[in-house]
């Protein structure tokens, strides 16, 4: 892709000439019945209806604290939460473009509320926004719809592989349909039936489990060593790498991690318990040179002739993990889960070879997510060092033929 540098910026007008926004509509978790109809809130899609409040496409953004500014775009027919300010006449305007448009604008600087950040929809008025011609809007908004296409694909591939992974061990280790369980009689336990010379072990007895850094915030700075907290962790499991933050004061060895560190959520700020007992593994991106983890985490570290880091990882994701730590979890307005209630969880272990064998085959998965999730951070990247280019007019689309635009990872 070839690309000039404008001679002059677009021209500017106030962003409530570009488009209509509305707050949007209560719509209370009991009242959510399913279906086909994303619900949109301020940090993306909440949640699923039967009925929308708009048709497609739709652009929201987040109209309160953390969320202020954060941009949504739908394809279809959806409902917008009153937590978001959304779009109801483009007056004319790409969708996808003017989704690009509100992704660039920093909303925090247009803020009308007091100690909590808001937006109010009569300030709009005061933010500028690009007069760009349609064409444009679209050759800009197909050029980055690109990067994000190929980082959704890579998305839903990491999710399937996930679930695959989990899929196995749940008809190997919770079903047990394993290769060749049909010689294996199966005896009493605390579980009900399970195979022959299969047996319960306590966590603690096949893993050291280290509590992460109580942290001063003083040594949050700009640089320092990679700190994983709460915020890298996705609901049921998984690493959020937008979450770590640097840390550089004193720390002791049992603090410290390194990719491929197996790590679980011990706290989780809400009643709901949706993170707490969450696992997540340590990637290689950012913490190639080691890192850190706070006290609301801990580490697993398997004994060299334990269950191995694959087997744990996924019986640490299944359900029965989750429902034991809530289930141990203390605390009125904060859940936390200490160490020792951690190493009395029972771990159903089965013979080594038929973990070895699951292992090698998850652990090839994981690997591929990884680099998914490698690719999609470099696409990121480009995407939001061509964004305010090409919002701005700093890079030229004019003369740019994009109809099959080309995005290399």
């Amino acid at each position: 892709m070839s690309t000039s540098t404008a001679r002059t910026p677009p021209r500017k007008k106030s962003l409530v000439d570009l488009v209509a926004l509305k707050r949007g509509y209560d719509l209370p978790s009991q009242n959510r019945e399913g279906g086909g109809v994303p619900i949109l809130g301020s940090f993306g899609i909440t949640g699923w209806h039967n009925s929308a409040k708009h048709p497609g496409p739709g652009v929201s953004i987040g109209r309160s604290g953390a969320s202020i500014g954060v941009a949504t775009y739908t394809d279809c027919q959806y409902w917008p939460l009153n937590t978001t300010l959304y779009i109801t006449d483009f007056k004319g305007n790409d969708p996808r473009f003017v989704y690009y448009v509100l992704d660039s604008i920093d909303f925090r600087a247009f803020n009308s509320g007091g100690a909590i950040p808001s937006l109010n929809r009569n300030y709009l008025g005061s933010i500028n926004a690009p007069d760009i011609p349609l064409l444009a809007q679209r050759k800009i908004a197909g050029i980055l719809s690109a990067y994000d296409d190929l980082i959704e694909n890579n998305t839903r591939r990491i999710k399937l592989l996930e679930e695959m992974a989990q899929r196995i061990y749940r008809e190997w280790f919770v079903a047990f349909h394993y290769p060749g369980h049909e010689k294996v009689s199966h005896v009493d336990s605390e579980l009900g039936p399970i195979p022959e010379g299969w047996r319960f072990e306590e966590l603690g007895g096949l893993a050291r489990i280290d509590k992460g850094l109580s942290y001063q915030g003083a040594y949050l700075t700009d640089d320092g060593l990679p700190m994983a907290n709460l915020k890298c962790f996705d609901v049921g499991g998984g690493f959020r790498r937008d979450g770590t933050k640097p840390y550089s004061g004193p720390f002791k060895e049992r603090h410290a991690v390194s990719p491929g560190t197996l790590i679980v959520a011990n706290t989780d700020l809400t009643q709901a318990g949706n993170v707490i007992g969450s696992p997540a593994i340590v990637p290689r991106s950012g913490f190639s040179g080691g890192g850190l983890i706070t006290h609301h985490l801990f580490a697993i570290r398997p004994h060299g002739e334990g269950p191995g880091r694959g087997f744990l990882y996924h019986t640490l994701r299944d359900t029965r993990f989750r429902a034991f730590a809530r289930g141990r979890a203390s605390g009125t307005t904060v859940l936390g889960l200490r160490t020792s209630d951690c190493e009395q969880y029972r771990v159903l272990l089965p013979p080594s070879q038929l973990r070895e064998r699951f292992s090698l085959l998850t652990e090839t998965m994981l690997a591929q997510a990884e680099s998914l999730e490698d690719a999609n951070l470099r696409l990121r990247i480009t995407r939001n060092l061509l964004l305010p280019r090409l919002i701005s007019g700093q890079i030229d689309v004019t003369d740019l033929d994009i109809a099959m635009p080309h995005v290399a990872l």
